[in-house]
């Protein structure tokens, strides 16, 4: 028999989350499974845009690490981080997204 939603659930409380509990002193567990949902994210939009190769900048570094040493997973990982990086202000506002900023950072990265 199907159980019906709990007040928290009704009200989108923190039970209503997937994976999510309290412990503790009020910390809450599943911060480590946003986590990963949102590393994945990121390694995906590296996939995608090697893929499209748009832009072309995100396949040109993927090659660059590669041949300097890297293996793919971890030069995805370098390139994840300079999409984070750039991702991370425009999301707290603090500017728009800047394409030349980013082919900038990937420029940089080794």
């Amino acid at each position: 028999m199907k159980r019906g939603r709990t007040a928290e659930e009704r009200r989108g409380g923190i039970s209503s989350l997937p994976g999510s509990y309290l412990h503790g002193g009020g910390a809450i567990a599943g911060i480590g499974m946003a986590r990963r949902f949102l590393h994945n994210a990121i390694k995906m939009i590296v996939e995608f845009q090697v893929e499209e190769n748009d832009p072309p900048e995100t396949r040109k570094t993927l090659d660059r690490l590669v041949a300097a040493g890297h293996d793919r997973e971890e030069a995805v990982q370098i390139i994840a981080g300079a999409i984070t990086e750039e991702v991370w202000g425009v999301l707290r506002g603090q500017k728009d997204f800047d394409r030349a900023h980013f082919r900038a950072l990937l420029e940089n990265l080794h």
